[in-house]
């Protein structure tokens, strides 16, 4: 590719890019150096929206991954203090609202919320 063909697709690309036309820069005015620095600065700022994004979703798989593992520790402690590894989902259900109540009503203040 020809440098006057790369200098026009980043041309485009930077001209028809939201950011550009939302500012109504009239893109015939731009020099070859003024289309190199709005290139450098779009890949800057799409760079820094991967990495916040990147980070998000590093965040978000870490709370799943804590809950997954809150549940399956409790889950086990269920399974061993009421001797329940032989009841279906259903059936563990169907015993825990038959003590909630009472667990509930009897639970002390310093494990309430």
């Amino acid at each position: 590719m020809k440098k006057s063909e790369i200098h026009n697709t980043m041309k485009k690309q930077i001209v028809n890019h939201p950011i550009i036309i939302q500012a109504n820069m009239n893109h015939h005015d731009l020099t070859d150096s003024e289309v190199i620095e709005l290139w450098k600065k779009l890949k800057k700022t799409q760079q820094k929206k991967e990495r916040i994004l990147a980070k998000i979703n590093n965040e978000n798989q870490k709370r799943r991954k804590e809950r997954a593992n809150r549940l399956i520790q409790k889950g086990a402690l269920l399974e061993h203090y009421f001797e329940i590894k032989n009841l279906s989902i259903d059936e563990t259900e169907e015993l825990l609202k038959m003590f909630s109540d009472f667990i509930v009503s009897k639970k002390p203040s310093h494990l309430r919320k």
